[in-house]
């Protein structure tokens, strides 16, 4: 993840960019791997972006860039070609789904408004569930795990719950419609400053 944009133009001018870098599993220290990158020829060749720095004016609804508000998780990965992020898309926080090969963006959360934009349970396999499920507010990404995500949902008018989704791990050509299960909560509601930090250890509800 890169603010270096924001970093030269200020803070509110630009989004933030994820990037992949080309990692050699044979170099153990970080000075080696540095050493890698100290050109900017070398830092061209060896990484890119997934998504870019976004300064245009974007339509009602569509993707509005990276407004990275949380660092990554420990492991985002959700197969070899996929991760996991959280990002403000209109009035709440959200998660989606990357395609580091691609770029293409998959909305894993109901937008506060339904005119905000079309998310993955529209066209999910279970529908009806997903649609049952849905939930409009505010989302905080906590974990992901053997393609188990773990996020705590909010809203102004009810205490935080830590619910849970599992992600066909797939990659590059997935189906669509068998990509998403729906949302779940677990057993309790719980407080955000005692969020769940490892998706081992949610006692998710039959």
């Amino acid at each position: 993840m890169s603010h270096d944009r924001a970093v030269v133009s200020g803070a509110h001018a630009a989004t933030a960019a994820l990037r992949v870098i080309s990692w050699d599993k044979e170099l153990t220290g970080f000075e080696e791997q540095a050493k890698r990158f100290e050109s900017k020829e070398q830092r061209a060749k060896l990484s890119r972006d997934v998504l870019r720095v976004d300064t245009e004016q974007k339509a009602k609804g569509s993707f509005p860039g990276y407004y990275a508000s949380s660092p990554l998780v420990s492991n985002p990965w959700v197969g070899n070609d996929t991760v996991v992020v959280q990002t403000t898309w209109g009035f709440a926080e959200t998660l989606i789904r990357v395609d580091v090969m691609t770029g293409e963006i998959s909305r894993l959360t109901a937008p506060v408004c339904k005119t905000d934009g079309a998310w993955i349970g529209e066209n999910s396999s279970n529908h009806d569930e997903a649609q049952k499920n849905e939930r409009r507010g505010s989302w905080q990404l906590t974990d992901v795990c053997d393609g188990v995500v773990a996020a705590v949902f909010s809203t102004p008018m009810a205490p935080p719950h830590a619910m849970v989704c599992w992600l066909h791990p797939s990659d590059a050509h997935y189906n669509q419609s068998l990509l998403f299960s729906g949302w779940h909560p677990i057993s309790r509601p719980v407080s955000i400053s005692h969020s769940p930090h490892s998706a081992d250890s949610l006692p998710i509800r039959d």
